[in-house]
């Protein structure tokens, strides 16, 4: 058993990098943050019958998910083992988790569905009519989105993935179990089906990589924020089930196609999965091509840490530093 475990553990693991205790924890922490948000929220006079504009309705909603965000940083900062989480969450200009590959998150999530949208409107799966453009709504929508998007991207792929990481030698099992989990948390998602969990754990391993390989939590949100904005507010597209009340098209007719689903939207088509395994392809070339290497945080936390104590680094530590 002994042998078992130096095969495939790390000698840097802790007690709750277990994927049972972790996932716990993770999943605690979101039901929590959603929880004193709605809380804080009521007390505000946020709640469903507020009478707010369309926009602020639906950004107030996205919102829910923003008690997380201190929450699992609170966790972070108390507890030092956390502390090298905390260096993946700022922006750099040149390196890692870089505006630029924020930006690069952000484009790839709109190509990725705008690819599925414009199919289904070719094929005349979907009709789409104008409503309108205002960009001050828009921008505020926005930032409630990134708000929901990031928190999940927090929770799955900052820190329950970055726990898994530092127990398993291998990121695979990282990258897998974390998928699993991010799932898992769509399970109850009205209208879910086969094709949509398929293609949330296959969308949730092209996150996992932009953060592994990237060292980019931006890059992973800003995707995702992405995959979420455009199917919801921009073309009025149901996202994991739920149709928003503010968007800039809206739909007129629709019907099952290879890229839209009726009622999980453009999540549910073998189409869309097909989108994104191609994306994931393109992300592997590009990484062998550069000789990309998994970014690991925990090893480069134990090499400051013998350096700090004057001693001498450990043979053979991978560092593991994407560019």
């Amino acid at each position: 058993m002994e042998e078992l475990k130096q095969r495939f553990l790390r000698p840097c693991r802790k007690l709750t990098d277990q994927f049972v205790i972790a996932g716990a924890i993770a999943f605690m922490l979101s039901i929590v943050g959603a929880l004193l948000t709605e809380i804080a929220f009521k007390h505000l006079g946020l709640g469903e019958n507020a009478g707010l504009p369309d926009y602020l309705s639906w950004t107030v909603s996205y919102l829910q998910f923003l008690g997380i965000w201190p929450l699992v940083i609170l966790v972070m900062i108390v507890f030092p083992a956390n502390h090298p989480m905390l260096g993946r969450l700022v922006l750099r200009l040149r390196t890692g988790n870089t505006f630029a590959r924020l930006f690069l998150g952000f484009l790839i999530g709109f190509v990725c569905n705008a690819i599925c949208v414009g199919i289904s409107v070719l094929r005349h799966d979907i009709a789409l009519s104008f409503v309108g453009f205002d960009p001050v709504p828009l921008l505020i929508v926005l930032g409630g989105v990134f708000v929901q998007s990031g928190a999940e991207e927090l929770v799955s792929r900052l820190y329950l993935q970055q726990k898994l990481l530092r127990r398993y030698k291998s990121p695979v099992v990282a990258v897998l179990l974390s998928a699993i989990f991010f799932a898992g948390l769509h399970a109850f998602n009205p209208g879910i089906t086969a094709v949509s969990v398929a293609q949330l754990l296959v969308v949730a391993l092209l996150l996992s990589v932009f953060c592994l390989y990237f060292d980019a939590f931006g890059m992973a949100a800003g995707m995702h924020t992405a995959w979420n904005y455009t199917q919801n507010i921009i073309f009025g597209l149901p996202n994991s089930g739920l149709v928003s009340e503010y968007s800039i098209f809206k739909i007129e007719a629709a019907a099952n196609g290879p890229f839209f689903d009726t009622i999980f939207g453009v999540e549910g088509s073998v189409g869309a999965l097909g989108v994104l395994v191609v994306a994931i392809v393109l992300t592997v070339v590009y990484i062998k091509a550069r000789g990309l290497k998994p970014v690991d945080i925990w090893a480069d936390a134990e090499a400051k840490a013998r350096l700090a104590s004057g001693e001498a680094p450990a043979p053979h530590t991978p560092r593991h530093m994407a560019k």
